[in-house]
């Protein structure tokens, strides 16, 4: 089963650059908006969009929040999880599940780009020493 395309693939492949990203995304623009962008330019080059994470981080402080949710509610919030990575849709979830949901969100799609910008940098450096 392929992969659909991620919000963060569709924005580098309309031609905006990691931090041109990176601000969009601390201005508010959630992963559904990103479906939306057109195409700028060229696509990016030296961006591998074939890379992705092969994880993201579960920090301490989110467990506070998943102590108010019953385990299904939790499941409910991981599964939302896989469709936002996958398509950018967020499901439809209770207030207390879209609490712990974006803070979530949040860490993985900032995790991403920081997966990104080291993609980069280690790509940089192995054409630099050929």
């Amino acid at each position: 089963m392929a992969k659909e395309k991620s919000w963060l693939d569709h924005a580098l492949s309309c031609g905006y650059s990691i931090s041109e990203i990176e601000e969009l995304h601390k201005k508010g623009l959630k992963a559904s908006d990103f479906f939306n962008l057109t195409p700028q330019g060229d696509a990016i080059e030296d961006v591998p969009t074939d890379k992705a994470p092969p994880g993201f981080m579960l920090y301490f402080e989110r467990f506070s929040v998943m102590e108010i949710l019953k385990d299904t509610e939790i499941g409910r919030v991981f599964r939302a999880l896989k469709k936002y990575e996958c398509s950018g849709i967020v499901s439809a979830l209770s207030r207390t599940e879209q609490m712990l949901f974006n803070q979530l969100c949040a860490d993985i799609d900032r995790s991403k780009i920081d997966y990104l910008k080291v993609c980069i940098r280690n790509k940089k450096n192995r054409n630099r020493d050929s």
